[in-house]
């Protein structure tokens, strides 16, 4: 199954965008990531699922459920400290009271622990300009991940 993973510098920015129920990205001073991440951005599905990754304490959190495409040409610079671009609404299936720390992931998700030699970016794609990109991950894996974030 497809995921969409997105990463937040910080937690606060994570609350923010739960508390609204919009995700976004930031905004990239290189015109060509822009233009890749808007042409990404128009593939996401809804009813995508979705995951959140806080590089500030390097934990996962706060799956979600894509409710609308995101919006090209519109930046959002009201929920952020600074703009973010390709807004689109989503539903929290946790929140971000529940991290999971990187350093469980190994532990935690089937693949990674059925195969030593991949690590969890070979598996779940949290890069800037990964952004909009899917990665696949099994049934087992998104299993494990609710079960650690939501329940």
């Amino acid at each position: 199954m497809d995921i969409y993973a997105f990463t937040s510098r910080t937690r606060t920015n994570i609350w923010a965008g739960i508390g609204r129920g919009m995700w976004a990205v930031s905004l990239s001073e290189h015109d060509s990531v822009n233009k890749g991440r808007a042409t990404k951005a128009s593939k996401m599905p809804i009813g995508a699922f979705g995951l959140l990754y806080c590089s500030e304490d390097q934990t996962y959190s706060t799956p979600f459920v894509v409710l609308s495409k995101p919006a090209p040409n519109v930046s959002i610079a009201n929920v952020w400290p600074e703009t973010w671009v390709l807004p689109f609404q989503i539903r929290a299936l946790g929140s971000p009271e529940k991290p999971l720390p990187r350093t469980q992931m190994p532990k935690l998700l089937p693949t990674l622990r059925n195969n030593p030699r991949l690590g969890v970016d070979d598996l779940i794609e949290i890069k800037g300009v990964q952004s909009f990109n899917a990665s696949t991950i099994t049934e087992a894996d998104w299993a494990a991940l609710f079960e650690a974030l939501v329940v």
